[in-house]
């Protein structure tokens, strides 16, 4: 997981997007970083960045034209916005990058030395003297119980009962979309007057949803209405985004095919 975010946060300082694909045990991601999404996302880290910065330059009792050269050492360091933070403070000419990971590692040999003599306050650990600790497994997921059961007395009913051949497809105020199963024999009451439905559709459409961070998301109008159901949103097992700037939503609908 490491090794694909360094590789990401790379490519998506050279491109406007870059795909994000991880596989293990149990799990399987596919998605997108947007630039725009990243630096929103590092956006306070940038600020803390730059404040630091600014002491260490003060700190050094050096003006910034007194200083010959910068060197970007670092995987974040290859992120555009840090190199325009430095351009802007010493001018582009002087920031150079050498060995950009190699020269993290040779960094930490330096403390490690220093360590080892003695010449550094950070206190030495070593392997042997450290607690074992008994292996965790991770072969049994926790799962929301009560969800579960709701999900499981859903498909007994139905198997049992008419399949419903339609569903509507609403966001609510919120802008968070549902779904609901349509019966001809007995058409459902909207939960919410001021439900804006954006598609009626067979249940079994498959339906492509674009969110305002340029990700698509696949599901058919059956599985948005039993996720409905039972009480769980979309955005929440999508892992959609947000923060004091704004949060993720579904912003249209891309017809299929």
């Amino acid at each position: 997981m490491y090794d694909v975010a360094e590789a990401a946060k790379i490519q998506v300082s050279q491109m406007d997007r870059t795909p994000l694909h991880f596989d293990g045990k149990g799990f399987r991601v596919r998605d997108t970083l947007t630039r725009s999404e990243f630096e929103r996302i590092i956006r306070t880290d940038s600020q803390a960045i730059a404040e630091r910065l600014d002491s260490v330059i003060a700190a050094s009792g050096l003006k910034p034209h007194q200083i010959d050269r910068v060197i970007r050492t670092g995987g974040s360091s290859e992120i555009p916005t840090f190199i325009t933070m430095l351009a802007e403070r010493f001018g582009a000419d002087k920031v150079q990058a050498l060995d950009i990971f190699g020269s993290v590692t040779a960094g930490l040999g330096f403390v490690a030395h220093e360590v080892i003599e003695g010449k550094s306050p950070l206190k030495a650990y070593h392997r042997d003297a450290l607690p074992t600790m008994p292996r965790v497994s991770q072969d049994f997921p926790l799962v929301d119980l009560d969800q579960l059961t709701r999900l499981i007395d859903l498909k007994e009913t139905r198997s049992h009962t008419s399949t419903q051949a339609s569903v509507l497809v609403m966001r609510d105020s919120e802008q968070f979309v549902h779904a609901l199963a349509y019966d001809w024999d007995a058409p459902p009451v909207l939960p919410h007057p001021t439900d804006e439905v954006t598609a009626f559709v067979p249940a079994e459409e498959r339906l492509i949803l674009l969110t305002t961070e340029s990700r698509t998301v696949t599901r058919s109008a059956r599985q948005l209405a039993e996720l409905s159901a039972i009480g769980v949103k979309l955005e929440a097992i999508e892992d959609f985004k947000g923060n004091e700037f704004g949060r993720e939503t579904v912003c249209a609908m891309i017809p299929p095919g």
